[in-house]
């Protein structure tokens, strides 16, 4: 598995490539709070993402309904997203939502070597396609994502 200093690294460089901000050292998320919501869930959350929430879990990132660990939010909270996930299947993490019903899962059944993990993407009808391979490869076309042609046709991962 990659340190968790390259995958910061690579986690802070993409946030500020695709949105032009720093992680604010305020806001961050302790190692403790991200053990308590790895408890909450029931999941090692895959370490690319956990990164992720450490540096910008309680500050919003300019994308609609990603979901982190703020403080002051509940309904952007993963923890609680999860919670009342009736779609939910095992070994998915849903970590957002986009337009027209669609909603996003971490597919941590396929963690990779370096802790990351496919990106999945469910239409409002419950058909599921990967829409990146990974959870870094997501946060850079966040927004610029087109619903896999998988999706669009019905068929199912």
């Amino acid at each position: 598995m990659a340190s968790r200093r390259a995958a910061a690294a690579r986690i802070r460089s993409v946030i500020y490539e695709r949105y032009g901000f720093w992680p604010n050292p305020w806001t961050g998320i302790t190692d403790a709070e991200l053990d308590a919501a790895e408890r909450a869930l029931g999941i090692v959350l895959p370490a690319v993402y956990r990164e992720f929430l450490h540096w910008f879990g309680s500050r919003a990132v300019p994308v609609s309904e990603l979901y982190g660990l703020p403080r002051n939010d509940m309904r952007s909270d993963v923890v609680m997203r999860n919670f009342f996930d009736v779609d939910s299947v095992p070994g998915m993490l849903k970590i957002g939502a986009g337009c027209d019903g669609q909603s996003f899962y971490l597919d941590t059944a396929r963690l990779d070597a370096n802790g990351d993990c496919p990106v999945i993407v469910r239409d409002a009808s419950g058909i599921d396609a990967e829409a990146t391979p990974s959870f870094l490869d997501f946060l850079a076309r966040w927004r610029r994502l087109e619903v896999p042609a998988a999706v669009q046709g019905g068929a199912r991962v």
